[in-house]
């Protein structure tokens, strides 16, 4: 913002000398304000819907309006408004407990009451931001604009255009289904690319896409091959195959020139080529309105959720998205099958409709979900609309065909305002909400409205003290979950191994990222010991049970930092072991790079003791320090290290030149070390990897974190 701009300004204060001293101060200080009192909490989310502002500054401890619940108020509606604090404080101690606080909170900054030039700078600091934030956003619609009208050049392209990835589509146009006999995309994603192809000449397209994508071509290159219709018919093509990326996915673009249906050329007698006649007529489905509902249909749907964003960044014109979500649809559909559900689909869909106001707009987007464009973003008015609209789809009775059908909805509520940027994202939160409602009722039934909220607590400044009273209340509840993922051999090991990972969920049952309970425990000494013996003592007790039948399994335990600094732990181990009965040398012990470094004696007294036992230490996350074989020349009872996972993502996602990681494996192989590559996620990697001399391989491409040890490692 420039200094010429006017500050839209909110103010909590319940001193109007005050306020009026402050308003005085800015004016004086040149700075250009239309200023707004807020009188309450109720009058701030009113002022909030009715337009955007640029500021907010509160007195703490204020009566009117808490600024604490303001800041609340402020993330609820997805708005913009940077806050700072005025602290009425005595010392300095006051103040830094102030700021402390206020951070947390999700302020900006805390200034002392009457500390002026404080206050200037830090107003001037938080508008430059907050004009590059809006930069930033206003790109970002740009950029998306961009991508969808690509997208759509693309769903047009006369070319026959597809995108594939290990075998599989991506992504196909309506000239590239066409062009192999198929009516419709759909009909051919799940087809493997190599069936399109004629069987004489599927070694030789599988044997160019190998080494197309193991060269480095830069450019494009020539496939002539035959291709397969629908029908069986064989015709022969030129595949132009170049690389690409697609939703952000590295992958091979394949593309056929001119054979769309508008530019199809049929031979005239006359011996000149003329446009071949059209198809015959047949019954057109209108544009944008869903066959099953009769309502307007997904793409439609996200042309207009598109034009809401650029309108509530442009027009202030804010809306918000009603996710409906059907409960219990599976079972629905299963008892009624497909015809009749498609026909309580459209029963619904007249429910909904009928409850439709002014200015709404309603699309059938999914199978069993439609969305709902409404005006304003007043969140605790449209949770109670919201609940009525699932009150009365309760009590409608939707026929399907001979049969009735009573359901129930969840419905999930997101603002729009001029914060958005992508209808993906405003959809994703509103289908977050109505999970988050569905999980609130019993046995998949929902029948109710969450608005979304986005999480206050902000991680990067230290706050994790929600996730760690959620880790201490699944301790003492014994409601941590636990998950093993295979880690299978190269090198012709019989062992099998498992990784341990911890599985523990949050208020509204969500399971929560176990990097974020890891960084939170970090914090906590204590609880990280007694978060890591637990886990320990819960893994090997399923062990023992697993070992019966199955007595070649071991398991890889992750330890926190707190947990290699703890003395104590080996001797503990020991006596948990025998108690168990598990023998130790079915045990790896898993110690992060980082930690291993800033800990190193602590780190090398550990592996020793562990190997003594008979036990094993791996060293984790290997390879980002600047020179990671310098701590490993000191830990020579460490036997396994697993590589930083960014190698393989890297590979995978960036199309990176795999020779750092093999010359990693290399050097380890060379040391007396076994490496494990872990984030394995498709068989491009698998064949990388089969030549780099990796030892051990983890990912989803092998199979993903699980309940139970059930991974058939004989057939690998």
């Amino acid at each position: 913002m420039s200094s010429q701009d006017t500050i839209r300004l909110l103010v909590i204060n319940d001193d109007q000398a005050e306020v009026e001293r402050l308003l005085s101060m800015l004016r004086n200080a040149g700075k250009n304000t239309r200023p707004q009192h807020v009188p309450s909490k109720e009058g701030l989310e009113k002022l909030l819907t009715d337009q955007a502002w640029d500021l907010l500054i509160g007195l703490d401890g204020a009566k009117t309006c808490e600024v604490k619940e303001a800041i609340r108020s402020i993330k609820k509606l997805d708005k913009d408004v940077p806050v700072i604090i005025q602290a009425d404080v005595a010392d300095e101690s006051e103040r830094t407990v102030a700021l402390i606080e206020g951070l947390k909170a999700g302020a900006r900054d805390v200034v002392v009451l009457d500390d002026d030039q404080h206050l200037l700078l830090v107003i001037d600091r938080e508008l430059q931001n907050l004009a590059e934030r809006r930069e930033r956003r206003a790109t970002d619609r740009k950029f998306n604009a961009s991508e969808r009208r690509c997208q759509q050049l693309l769903d047009s392209s006369r070319d026959a255009i597809a995108y594939v990835e290990d075998g599989m589509f991506l992504y196909l146009n309506q000239s590239f289904a066409e062009l192999f006999g198929y009516p419709e995309p759909d009909d051919v994603l799940a087809l493997p690319i190599v069936d399109m192809i004629a069987e004489k000449d599927q070694d030789t397209y599988v044997q160019f896409m190998k080494n197309f994508k193991m060269g480095d071509n830069a450019g494009s290159q020539e496939l002539k091959v035959k291709g397969l219709k629908a029908e069986g018919k064989e015709f022969e093509t030129t595949l132009t195959v170049s690389h690409a990326t697609y939703d952000d996915e590295a992958c091979v673009q394949l593309k056929v020139e001119g054979v769309g249906s508008a530019a199809i050329i049929a031979p005239a007698t006359s011996g000149t080529a003329v446009a071949a006649a059209p198809p015959p007529a047949q019954t057109a489905k209108p544009s944008g309105i869903d066959p099953i509902t009769g309502l307007h249909d997904r793409r439609h749907m996200m042309e207009v959720l598109a034009h809401a964003v650029q309108e509530a960044a442009e027009k202030n014109r804010y809306r918000s998205l009603y996710y409906i979500s059907v409960d219990r649809f599976a079972q629905i559909r299963s008892n009624l099958g497909f015809a009749d559900t498609d026909a309580m689909l459209a029963s619904l869909a007249n429910c909904l409709k009928s409850s439709q106001e002014s200015g709404a707009t309603l699309a059938h987007f999914t199978d069993e979900e439609f969305l709902l464009l409404v005006p304003g973003i007043d969140s605790e008015q449209h949770r109670q609309k919201a609940t009525e609209l699932c009150k009365k789809v309760e009590s409608h009775i939707c026929s399907a065909g001979a049969k009735s059908v009573q359901v129930t909805v969840s419905i999930g509520i997101a603002p729009i305002s001029e914060n958005a940027t992508n209808p993906d994202e405003i959809i994703k939160r509103a289908h977050q909400a109505a999970d988050e409602a569905r999980s609130e009722g019993k046995d998949g039934v929902g029948n109710r409205a969450k608005v979304y909220v986005p999480k206050i607590g902000n991680a990067a400044s230290g706050d994790h003290s929600t996730m760690l009273e959620i880790i201490r209340h699944a301790l003492t509840k014994d409601a941590f979950g636990i998950l093993f993922q295979p880690v299978v051999s190269l090198q012709g090991d019989e062992n099998e191994y498992y990784e341990v990972l911890i599985n523990v969920k949050d208020g509204s049952g969500k399971a929560v990222d176990t990097s974020q309970v890891f960084k939170a425990v970090e914090s906590d000494k204590d609880l990280a010991i007694k978060l890591d013996r637990w886990t320990i003592l819960k893994a090997t007790k399923m062990l023992a049970q697993h070992r019966v039948k199955h007595p070649k399994t071991h398991l890889m335990l992750n330890l926190a930092s707190a947990s290699i600094q703890d003395s104590t732990l080996p001797q503990w181990l020991g006596v948990a072991l025998k108690a168990g009965n598990v023998p130790a040398s079915s045990l790896v012990f898993q110690i992060s790079e980082n930690d291993a470094t800033n800990y190193l004696t602590q780190a090398k007294t550990f592996s020793d003791a562990v190997r003594a036992m008979g036990a094993h230490a791996c060293i984790k996350h290997f390879g980002c320090s600047l020179d990671p074989f310098k701590a490993l020349s000191h830990l020579t009872s460490v036997s396994l290290i697993k590589l930083d996972g960014s190698f393989s993502v890297d590979i995978q996602k960036k199309n990176e030149d795999p020779k750092a990681l093999k010359t990693l494996v290399a050097k380890l192989t060379e040391a007396g070390k076994k490496s494990i590559v872990p984030f394995v996620e498709n068989a491009t990697m698998m064949a990388t990897l089969w030549q780099s001399g990796a030892h051990y391989i983890q990912g989803h491409y092998i199979q993903g974190p699980g309940e139970n040890m059930s991974f058939q490692f004989s057939e690998e």
